[in-house]
């Protein structure tokens, strides 16, 4: 079994809904969706009234800070290592401390024993060099995939690691060494591929702004953190009583950059972003707007069918 941490006060009536069918197993009862989700989203409204979340930029010089000047030559090396990744060279960032309790969260649970795990490999009097190991780990290995034959033309992979999800198969040319070449040349061939993807190894969050109007009937700038990977290291590190994280700051040039940076969230979850009280990484410390679940520990399996139909030409 594992224990999942689920923010039902922020959670959209579709996601509730996929919850109580496909991870608790059960029925689309609708006395059970009230009783697991009507009081929590009582909760997050009166949050909305009583604790907002208004980042202005005299706010911001407080919850963003940058990295002490003495670790120049790490965050040289990091950003040496991250030049190699072709996302990195062609988006603009910046390595810096960010405030736990001001990023904006739109995952809707967090796995408790992961959580747990990632905090025992991080000490509570961790230097500012091993936050920047632990929260930009480059050296992080691919996670296990096995594969084996189950039929005819059938493949099925698997992997116990929940980052890893497939990807739209399709034909690339690869290398591969030219039989009886003797030379050992490398030659591209066509293969069918199906990519497996992992989460990304950097903890990074996205930084957009908007402008509110005041009691003067001025406009004012505000900003919106919002992390996109490494919520599991965030809040392990928020549990063992940090309250700063070194992570990525992305900067998009422009609406269709941020958007293309966030097309894995569904209209709803982006909706939340650009409002004055987000769901924050805070707020899945407050039982009111939390539920913990046991489910049964699952494996990602990805089973590939290969069929060749003849066409004449």
């Amino acid at each position: 079994m594992q224990r999942k941490l689920c923010l039902l006060g922020f959670m959209p009536q579709q996601e509730v809904g996929g919850l109580v069918l496909g991870e608790l197993g059960g029925r689309l009862d609708l006395d059970r969706m009230k009783s697991l989700w009507l009081p929590k989203v009582q909760k997050a409204n009166e949050l909305k009234l009583t604790d907002l979340q208004i980042l202005d930029d005299e706010r911001m010089d407080r919850v963003i800070k940058p990295i002490d000047p003495g670790l120049a030559s790490k965050c040289d090396a990091i950003e040496s290592e991250l030049q190699k990744l072709p996302f990195w060279r062609t988006t603009q960032h910046t390595l810096a401390l960010v405030r736990l309790d001001d990023l904006i969260v739109l995952q809707n649970s967090v796995n408790l024993d992961r959580a747990a795990s990632l905090a025992q490999r991080i000490s509570s009097n961790a230097t500012m060099e091993q936050l920047l190991d632990y929260s930009i780990d480059l050296t992080r290995r691919p996670a296990p995939i096995h594969h084996r034959w189950i039929g005819q033309n059938t493949l099925l992979f698997t992997s116990p690691n929940h980052d890893v999800r497939p990807g739209n198969v399709e034909v690339r040319s690869v290398p591969r060494n030219a039989k009886g070449s003797g030379d050992g040349a490398v030659h591209d061939v066509p293969a069918l591929v199906v990519p497996l993807l992992e989460g990304e190894a950097p903890s990074y969050c996205i930084r957009t702004r908007a402008a509110i109007p005041t009691n003067d009937g001025s406009q004012k700038r505000v900003w919106f953190l919002t992390l996109q990977n490494g919520i599991h290291r965030a809040y392990a590190l928020r549990s063992l009583g940090f309250e700063y994280m070194p992570v990525l700051l992305i900067d998009p040039s422009s609406a269709d950059e941020t958007g293309l940076l966030m097309s894995n969230w569904s209209p709803e979850r982006m909706q939340q972003v650009p409002t004055l009280r987000p769901p924050l990484l805070k707020d899945f410390f407050n039982s009111d707007l939390t539920e913990t679940f046991e489910l049964r520990r699952s494996m990602l399996c990805v089973r590939i069918s290969v069929t060749v139909e003849k066409f004449t030409a």
